[in-house]
């Protein structure tokens, strides 16, 4: 559900899970007359978190919006992290109040998110 592209990197999201897809032919390269080659190297099985959207921040770090949690999150190497829930959310549970649904960077941090239920929130 959710696409993040660098120059070297795709970051793909589904339902349940990340996937980091990494461009691995150089300039001087060409694989079967194409310029580019993407191999997975990362991919996380991260449960039912329902991720919308992906981004990579200024410290390299892949935030995603979990739309079930209604919550910005990241990956860590035990578990997801929560970074970030709008003021309007009690609490982090497996339930869709708000259906948080894209993100938005600005100088690489994250400054907006937006909602099915209400318009845009911002960051803080």
């Amino acid at each position: 559900m959710g696409l993040y592209a660098t120059p070297d990197r795709l970051y793909l999201s589904s339902r349940y899970n990340l996937w980091q897809v990494n461009h691995i032919v150089t300039l001087e390269q060409l694989y079967k007359g194409y310029d580019k080659l993407y191999l997975t190297r990362i991919g996380y099985t991260i449960s039912d978190l329902n991720i919308h959207d992906i981004a990579v921040n200024n410290i390299q770090e892949v935030i995603f919006v979990s739309s079930l949690l209604n919550c910005l999150a990241t990956v860590r190497e035990k578990n997801s992290c929560i970074l970030w829930k709008p003021p309007f959310i009690s609490k982090v549970i497996n339930q869709h109040r708000s259906h948080l649904n894209r993100l938005a960077l600005g100088e690489g941090k994250t400054t907006y998110v937006t909602t099915t239920y209400l318009h845009s929130v911002e960051c803080s």
